[in-house]
This record gives C-alpha cells, sequence and structure tokens, in this order.
C-alpha cells in the first residue's frame, strides 16, 4: 500500500473509531497511543517511531484496528537518495583537464558546495555512475553544436502538425538512425527539421563511431 492509500485507511479507520461507542482512547508518554474496550476491557497500543513526526489519527487507526483484530496495512516506503557521511567520498560533474565533463572525486564536509551539489542533482555515489552521466551530457552538448551549425534558427514548433526529427542509436549494429515526431517531446532531446539535415547528423556520428569503435 502507498501512503496515499494508507492515507486513505487511516481516514476510514478512525472515523470507523469514532462511530464505534465502546472505543475510547488516550495518549500515554513517548508518543503512545491507547485504544480500549469499555465493555470487555481490552486494549491495543500504536507507538510512534522516534523518527517519526507523531500524527493522533495514524496511532488511533492502527491502536483501532489491532483492537479490533483488523489487518493493519504496510506502507511501502519510497526509496531515497541521500548524501553520503562525513568526510566520505562522491562525485560529481564538471570540466576536467579537457574540453569535455567527467567525474570529479569529491569528499563530503558538508560545505555549501556539498549541499549545492545535491539540491542540483549533481551528487553521484560512485564514479561510474557519474561518467555514465557524464558522457550524456557531453553527447548532448554535441548533438546542440551540430544543430547550430545546420539549422540555428530552428525551435520546434508542437503546436503545429509538422513531423520533427531526431537521431537514436541501435545497439545492435552500433549505427545512428533519423527517427521522427510530431507531438511527443522526448526531452532531452535534439530536434532538427528535415530529415535531410538528421541524416547528416547521423552520417557524422556514424563516421566517428567507427573511428573509435564505440558510440560517443
Amino acid at each position: 500500500m502507498n501512503k496515499e492509500e494508507f492515507k486513505q485507511w487511516v481516514k476510514k479507520t478512525y472515523g470507523d473509531f469514532q462511530n464505534d461507542k465502546q472505543a475510547v482512547s488516550y495518549i500515554a508518554q513517548n508518543n503512545i497511543v491507547i485504544v480500549y474496550d469499555k465493555t470487555t476491557v481490552k486494549s491495543a497500543i500504536a507507538k510512534c517511531h522516534p523518527k517519526d513526526e507523531f500524527y493522533y489519527r495514524i496511532g488511533v487507526a492502527i491502536a483501532y484496528a489491532r483492537l479490533r483484530k483488523i489487518k493493519v496495512p504496510k506502507v511501502e516506503e519510497e526509496p531515497e537518495f541521500k548524501r553520503v557521511g562525513y568526510e566520505q567520498e562522491y562525485y560529481h560533474i564538471g570540466k576536467l583537464n579537457t574540453a569535455s565533463f567527467g567525474a570529479v572525486y569529491t569528499l563530503e564536509t558538508d560545505h555549501f558546495l556539498d549541499k549545492a551539489s545535491f539540491e542540483n542533482n549533481n551528487y553521484f555515489h560512485t564514479r561510474k555512475r557519474a561518467e555514465e552521466v557524464a558522457d550524456k551530457i557531453n553527447f548532448l552538448l554535441k548533438l546542440e553544436r551540430l544543430h547550430d551549425t545546420y539549422c540555428p534558427d530552428y525551435v520546434p514548433d508542437w503546436q503545429d502538425n509538422a513531423r520533427k526529427y531526431y537521431v537514436f542509436y541501435g545497439t545492435k549494429d552500433s549505427t545512428y538512425y533519423v527517427g521522427g515526431c510530431l507531438a511527443v517531446d522526448r526531452k532531452p532531446c535534439v530536434y532538427f527539421p528535415t530529415t535531410e539535415i538528421a541524416q547528416k547528423v547521423c552520417d557524422i556520428l556514424n563516421g566517428e563511431t567507427k573511428k573509435c569503435k564505440k558510440p560517443l
């Protein structure tokens, strides 16, 4: 169950508790909610995790569900990307001794630049992952340069019915091809106004691929 579904479950279960004339709740120390039945004198508790923010209604809903033998749903935790520990290594993408972007080794010191890199999504746990993204950025810049060389004034108009052209890489035969679309913007993607220009770009990229024997 995701968080939104759990929120609805809490709302319904808390409503059931309010309508149950035999159930009473109170808050004990350390954010513990207790719900007990006035007739049977049976009770159930729900305790907030120390790292979580206390919500009374959630506690009541869970304790009431336990009291009435209702299964409490398990909430799927959303994955969270975190900063590494103090003085542990991470990588960001920056300029190296060459003209291209690459992975830059950094130590986390809680400096404002570490925070800025993290908030700008320029923060990677491994060199390999940073290099993968740097390669994508370098290739995007190459496409943008070819765009500015052959059609510098072209900006795709997504309101018209004209086809836009782009290039894509076929991994089976290590070849760039021309693709086209009408209204699906494949961001980030560089578009060209004609198949002729797009094919010219493919020819240039394919020529470079043959020289280095691997995709850029």
